[in-house]
């Protein structure tokens, strides 16, 4: 699978709750907003 570059834009207060989120869980933001967007994938 050949991999992008993808801009995601969202509001500050999303980008907070994203950290926080990353924080108590030790996950990097990165991978999951990638498990989010292959959520997404598979209910297609």
């Amino acid at each position: 699978m050949k991999k992008v570059h993808l801009t995601i834009l969202i509001t500050p207060e999303e980008k907070e709750k994203l950290k926080l989120y990353c924080e108590q869980t030790g996950r990097n933001p990165t991978e999951v907003v990638r498990d989010f967007i292959r959520r997404i994938r598979l209910k297609e």
